[in-house]
């Protein structure tokens, strides 16, 4: 449930070798009653009638060790019409019940747990097609799962199906919209450096594609704050990593203790894991897994690796964190190594 009957055509018991089709237009000399007897214990177990080359009429299964009538139904040329119920071997507990119209599911559909009673299992068909609530419990009545059908359909299913086409298409168009696509191709190089495997998502493609179109419209003549017109790698990463469940939370929790200041020194790019600025005062996390500074948009650049840079930038001194990113630029890798007071980088560019 849902779905066929849970029953075993008696045209498949008279006659294994043949299809219920032909059976069901055999010759008339297979009208009347037929009776079926268990091999095993030489009792009666099913019993149908044929009527001109057709099963019609009542149609009734029973238990070869018991003999109580674990199956009751009716046929009208050749399918079943009307109610069909199941019963547990002692005959009185109903396991399956349905009804049907013309050989078709029509009405409600309900199963039972054979040992406990309890209803397992409910669903309502209209001309063989489901339409409604499906639910199904286990034998303590703990509702396992419950679905919505229209016609047949599965409401939430279609829904989503419909959704993933959709976004399909978006990040198709995305991937060839000239004005953003260069853009989205270096942020999926950038993650799949930092070995991101979230670049080819749907969602990731989707993310990526409405901030290059918000920072794009940001830079326009005119617009109150310019921003570069497409994310930074390290911003690009990030988006990517809350994509998969797990976003950095902003750092703004921690105030700046001072002015913004330029900071010089190494731009150390291990992302995912950590975004760093390491000056002459110590290293200071821009980015990691757990939290990142405000105005990402605002970082040069960087491939994953050292690099020598100048950010203007509000920090917290206690936490060693910077608060806000508000400007930066790329310098040649030899100034930082003549700098004495900011130490080697093996891994500089």
């Amino acid at each position: 449930m849902p779905g066929a009957p849970l029953t075993v055509p008696l045209s498949s018991m008279i006659r294994p070798e043949t299809t219920p089709s032909s059976i069901c237009h055999s010759r008339e000399a297979n009208d009347g009653k037929i009776k079926i007897y268990s091999p095993k214990t030489g009792k009666l177990i099913h019993t149908a009638t044929w009527d001109a080359g057709v099963l019609s009429g009542e149609e009734e299964g029973f238990d070869e060790t018991t003999s109580n009538r674990v199956l009751q139904a009716t046929l009208a040329n050749g399918k079943y019409d009307g109610e069909f119920t199941r019963y547990v071997p002692d005959g009185k507990q109903i396991i399956y019940q349905a009804n049907f119209v013309h050989g078709q599911h029509d009405g409600d559909e309900e199963s039972f747990d054979p040992q406990t009673g309890k209803m397992t299992g409910e669903a309502h068909y209209a001309s063989g097609k489901l339409q409604g609530v499906v639910r199904h419990w286990n034998a303590d009545g703990k509702l396992l799962d419950e679905k919505t059908y229209d016609n047949g359909v599965d409401v939430e299913a279609a829904k989503k199906e419909a959704a993933d086409k959709d976004a399909d298409r978006e990040a198709d168009q995305a991937l060839n919209d000239p004005a953003i696509s260069g853009s989205i191709s270096k942020l999926r190089g950038a993650c799949k450096e930092a070995n991101n495997t979230n670049v080819d998502s749907n969602e990731m493609i989707l993310a990526w594609r409405d901030q290059c179109q918000k920072q794009s419209a940001a830079a326009q003549p005119g617009s109150p704050q310019a921003i570069p017109a497409q994310p930074s790698s390290a911003q690009a990463v990030s988006m990517s990593n809350a994509s998969n469940g797990t976003p950095a939370a902003s750092v703004n929790q921690v105030v700046s203790d001072g002015p913004a200041a330029k900071r010089f020194g190494w731009i150390e790019n291990d992302m995912p894991s950590s975004l760093t600025l390491r000056d002459r005062d110590g290293t200071w996390s821009i980015s990691s897994v757990n939290s990142q500074a405000d105005g990402l948009a605002q970082m040069p650049e960087t491939n994953k690796g050292n690099a020598c840079g100048c950010l203007t930038v509000e920090t917290n001194r206690h936490s060693m964190r910077v608060i806000k990113v508000l400007d930066g630029k790329i310098l040649p890798v030899e100034t930082c190594q003549s700098d004495k007071s900011l130490g080697s980088s093996e891994s500089s560019r």
